[in-house]
């Protein structure tokens, strides 16, 4: 499965189809800690992409993350997103009796 680092780490790879025209840039800031730049975004750009990254992240595993704007201009928005420690996963045992 595709975990959150790997999840966030490959968001520009993985927004290149759905989000024509906008360049997406990720710099990891930390420990569970992602800054997410957007460039060629719009007004409004920016809260449906903090919503997007949260489906994404509770989609991996991460149902308590959190993301907001930290800066906002004409043509450049950076979200912050960070989530606490998951613990270990659960074994998953496949093929058993």
């Amino acid at each position: 499965s595709v975990g959150p680092e790997r999840a966030m780490s490959r968001l520009p790879v993985s927004l290149r189809f759905g989000a024509e025209g906008m360049r997406v840039q990720v710099e990891p800031l930390g420990l569970r800690r992602w800054r997410v730049n957007l460039f060629e975004t719009s007004r409004g750009t920016g809260e449906f992409f903090c919503g997007t990254l949260l489906e994404m992240l509770a989609q991996v595993g991460v149902p308590e993350a959190r993301a907001h704007i930290e800066h906002h201009t004409d043509s450049t928005t950076s979200v912050l997103v960070s989530w606490e420690d998951l613990g270990p996963l659960p074994f998953v045992e496949i093929g058993g009796d």
